[in-house]
């Protein structure tokens, strides 16, 4: 099964990519925000984040650079998911491996990019 950890502020975004990746068969880690983030990144390797860029304490492009920079966790695929609308930002963080939906986007959306992204 894999593994899929959705950092987000706001538990009912929390509670609808939950529901969502469990009814198709994903485990799924939650954390509220990018500290608890990089502190469940310390126990578990997921097989792929959903981030929320703005957030309490950390936010997503802090988590990303984390990620990004440490040896055991960089290969982990990472969506951005936000109700911030910035096509360059999109463009430029995909340069990097980094995929970005916004939060408008329909589940099937969401299903998509994850599978895409566990297939690379």
């Amino acid at each position: 099964m894999k593994k899929i950890l959705v950092v987000d502020d706001d538990p009912v975004i929390q509670r609808f990519l939950e529901g969502i990746l469990t009814r198709n068969g994903f485990q799924v880690l939650i954390a509220k925000d990018g500290v608890e983030a990089l502190a469940v990144l310390h126990d578990h390797v997921p097989d792929a984040m959903i981030l929320d860029i703005m957030m309490p304490h950390m936010n997503g492009y802090d988590v990303c650079r984390a990620v990004k920079v440490d040896a055991r966790l960089k290969r982990i695929p990472i969506i951005l998911l936000t109700s911030l609308d910035q096509e360059v930002q999109a463009r430029f963080l995909k340069t990097l491996g980094i995929e970005y939906l916004n939060k408008k986007c329909k589940a099937d959306d969401i299903l998509n990019k994850i599978k895409e992204l566990l297939n690379r």
